[in-house]
């Protein structure tokens, strides 16, 4: 079983993540500065590779989106309440789970059976909001000085 590559992304720190799809598996995975990988999304099954590729690419695309606007310090978070089931809707056609997070930002998968695609979600979010601490713009206090200083003479 030979993976294709779909798509990457690295991060400013040098994180590396990876989409890539087979015949019948897709999977994503980070790669930080030491070479040291982590999947975080992996789901076997299906016949085609187009059909995998198609997924890959969906749920990559939200993922990498979403690590973007990490990226900026925007800051996402997400309760559990944010999360939605997809399952099988009309005729059986897969529907994609969702985390929607405080901005609105709206992270999807259909990487496996609804619960498998729930786990993901959370692993894929909590990524996220790591990478969106990690980027929130310093608060600093207020040092300047606004008294108003007369002459004396």
């Amino acid at each position: 079983m030979a993976f294709k590559t779909y798509d990457t992304y690295t991060t400013s720190d040098g994180t590396k993540y990876v989409g890539m799809y087979s015949d019948n598996r897709t999977q994503i995975y980070k790669e930080d500065a030491d070479g040291n990988r982590t999947i975080l999304s992996s789901t076997k099954g299906g016949n085609r590779k187009s059909a995998q590729r198609k997924k890959v690419s969906d749920d990559f695309d939200s993922f990498i989106g979403s690590v973007k606007k990490a990226e900026t310090g925007v800051d996402l978070t997400y309760s559990d309440e944010d999360v939605k089931a997809g399952g099988g809707g009309f005729f059986k056609k897969d529907k994609a789970s969702t985390i929607t997070f405080s901005d609105g930002t709206i992270l999807s998968s259909k990487a496996g059976k609804t619960s498998n695609e729930i786990a993901t979600l959370k692993r894929l979010a909590d990524e996220i909001g790591a990478i969106s601490v990690a980027n929130k713009p310093d608060e600093t206090e207020d040092t300047t000085d606004d008294t108003t200083v007369l002459d004396e003479t």
